[in-house]
């Protein structure tokens, strides 16, 4: 048995070294073109947060009726559920691509904490209190974008920068 869990040991230590020297070799190089893990993970956050508006924006669109029924079961006007699936399919694409992304993520932070309150604020159902607390974490990922920006994997940053007008001398 020991034998066994020397060899084992050895492999382990070995596959270990390997991974190291892969992840070295290859994938740090790229991590570093790309500007670092920093902006890989605003990058993957952004397009996790995008994809998600999108598909329920897109699910609105493919449900109408059965949306436009439960929205007004919340006395929510149907005339809003156009608006609403173009902010969430719009906002989802803005998201994804780092356009204009702290305005659209402030709109969006907004309308999904609207959201929440609106439709699932009965905290006597557990479903409807996870989907609050769902939508408020959801929200405060989106404020994150505020505060951060879209780094530099975005149109956001592909941007002209505006020049500085030179101060006057008094």
């Amino acid at each position: 048995m020991e034998n066994i869990l020397q060899h084992t040991s050895k492999w382990l230590a070995t596959a270990q070294h390997s991974l190291q020297r892969i992840l070295h070799s290859t994938l740090m190089p790229l991590v570093t073109r790309l500007g670092g893990i920093e902006e890989i993970c605003l990058m993957s956050a952004r397009g996790m947060m995008g994809l998600f508006f999108i598909y329920f924006g897109l699910d609105k669109f493919v449900h109408y009726a059965d949306t436009s029924i439960y929205m007004s079961a919340f006395s929510v006007p149907e005339l809003f559920l156009p608006v609403v699936i173009l902010l969430e399919v719009g906002g989802g694409i803005a998201l994804l691509i780092g356009w204009r992304l702290k305005m659209i993520a402030g709109l969006l932070a907004a309308f999904t904490v609207l959201t929440a309150l609106v439709f699932h604020s009965d905290f006597s159902e557990q479903v409807q209190t996870i989907l609050f607390m769902k939508n408020i974490a959801i929200a405060a990922g989106l404020l994150l974008f505020v505060v951060l920006g879209a780094g530099r994997l975005s149109l956001d940053a592909q941007k002209p920068k505006k020049a500085s007008k030179p101060k006057k001398a008094k």
